[in-house]
């Protein structure tokens, strides 16, 4: 009797130790997941709590000839950025087109080695940096574009210029059915050159521009235009947002993890 009352209790012990390490198990990875979902989510309200900084060009498509100053559907334009002391990460993109509607391919290219001029039609000086989805609002009306990813801009200090005119080379593509408004260089106010901040010597960031073509990476390539843009921004290396879809999954597993514990500890319960 008493092997057996030794035997069964030491068997029962067993499987009740084995029980709360299954649950402790399980309550940790539902801990983690959790965690690891409202890391996310913090992460996220951080980045969309944070306020950009914003520099824009004239918002006003004119040319000295009293054309439209609309480039052809899938053209593309030509500027310089030149980045300060701390870097800037492009968060946001705005611009001006006649087009109304939302259209996808949008594309941003960047050369990292120099600037855009003399480069416009070599394809191996450019890397894909960003595509987005443009919300065409029609003319002289800023027409925003939801970008895929942001793009860091280290200090131009630290990179060396091949020319006078930036750091960077950029590149915007508009979608096939968009074509991108510009305003000609000294017409209504228009400049070749924007910085912010305005009245500094050593600026967070600055525009030089720029050209414009039909065709991207194709000639002619025209000069002394201004595209319209406006470009948000924040100072620094700023990771891209992670998607609303990855996050949620994330957490409803989180969630998922916990009520199989809790269904699995009630269910041991009742079975013992």
């Amino acid at each position: 009797m008493f092997r057996f009352l030794r035997s069964y209790g030491g068997s029962c012990g067993a499987r009740m130790s084995n029980r709360r390490i299954e649950a402790s198990a399980v309550r940790t990875a539902g801990g983690a997941a959790l965690a690891l979902a409202l890391l996310v989510f913090a992460g996220m309200a951080g980045t969309t709590a944070a306020k950009a900084a914003t520099i824009q060009t004239l918002l006003d498509a004119a040319c000295f000839d009293d054309s439209n100053c609309t480039g052809e559907r899938g053209g593309a334009v030509y500027f310089n950025l030149q980045s300060g002391k701390r870097g800037v990460t492009l968060t946001g993109l705005s611009l001006n087109t006649d087009a109304v509607g939302k259209f996808k391919g949008l594309k941003i290219y960047v050369r990292r080695n120099g600037g855009h001029a003399g480069f416009e039609d070599r394809k191996d000086q450019w890397e894909l940096a960003a595509e987005g989805e443009l919300t065409a609002r029609g003319r002289n009306v800023w027409s925003p574009v939801a970008l895929n990813r942001n793009i860091f801009f280290p200090s131009s200090s630290a990179s060396q210029s091949t020319n006078g005119e930036g750091s960077y080379g950029l590149k915007i593509v508009m979608p096939k059915e968009a074509g991108h408004a510009f305003t000609q260089i000294a017409l209504n106010g228009s400049k070749s050159v924007y910085q912010n901040p305005s009245a500094v010597s050593e600026p967070d960031i600055k525009l030089n521009f720029g050209r414009e073509s039909s065709k991207p990476f194709t000639a002619p390539f025209n000069t002394g235009v201004t595209a319209n843009i406006r470009l948000d921004y924040e100072l620094g290396n700023v990771p891209s947002p992670v998607p609303l879809p990855a996050a949620a999954w994330l957490f409803l597993s989180a969630l998922g993890v916990l009520g199989t514990h809790r269904a699995w500890a009630g269910w041991r319960k009742r079975a013992a």
